[in-house]
């Protein structure tokens, strides 16, 4: 079936919060998540899952998260890395900066796209960025994106970057290359993307298929 829409981000865990005419990445955001997505992931053609810690959530990770990770990724070479991220507004900022890194590095080992989450924390990202010293993953998708409008070409042109948005009063939309931008939910269901994506589709005086279309090259499918 012809896609509708395509939400770039959201968590829906159960295959019949999916709906026809839809594609949709959908990320964990616990450990305890990783069993649905991975089901998800397998059974709607259109839905990709993407398997990781989100910064709020390091506490309820076993000691072996990381094995269990890359198993789970090596068993299923569809699968991505997300959410995963920094948050100033969470706690212990070693804790998560040790997580991301290590996540960082099984995507990149694996060459796995990321999705990822960060607030308040642009200027250590972007210097972990520039001193990486693994191969890239294939790209970078930053989900909600909050950074400078400056950072913005150089994150696409040198990491692969897609910027993912929900909110269509974000100013950055205007700033964002039209071949880089995508739509969100960032919900546990998909009902509400088609007026997200409409309304973004709008501003930009575009259609609902290029978000689709710049999906659909981020992944290449």
């Amino acid at each position: 079936m012809k896609l509708k829409y395509f939400d770039a981000h959201c968590h829906i865990t159960h295959i019949g919060q999916t709906i026809l005419g839809i594609g949709a990445i959908t990320n964990a955001a616990t450990f305890s998540d990783w069993p649905d997505i991975i089901s998800v992931s397998k059974q709607g053609a259109d839905i990709y899952g993407a398997l990781g810690v989100h910064p709020w959530y390091l506490a309820d990770c076993p000691t072996d998260w990381d094995r269990i990770l890359e198993k789970h990724l090596i068993e299923n070479p569809s699968l991505m890395v997300g959410e995963i991220g920094l948050d100033k507004h969470t706690p212990d900022p070693e804790s998560q900066i040790y997580y991301f890194k290590r996540q960082f590095d099984i995507a990149s080992n694996l060459q796995r796209g990321v999705i990822i989450h960060c607030v308040g924390m642009w200027g250590y990202l972007l210097d972990f960025l520039a001193k990486y010293s693994g191969k890239m993953p294939p790209f970078i998708m930053f989900h909600r994106y909050s950074g400078a409008v400056a950072n913005i070409p150089r994150l696409a042109d040198k990491y692969n970057a897609y910027f993912s948005y929900c909110n269509p009063d974000d100013r950055r939309i205007l700033s964002t290359p039209l071949n880089r931008i995508l739509s969100e939910s960032d919900a546990s269901d998909l009902t509400c993307i088609p007026t997200i994506a409409d309304k973004i589709a709008l501003v930009l005086d575009t259609e609902t298929t290029t978000f689709i279309n710049n999906a659909q090259r981020m992944l290449k499918k």
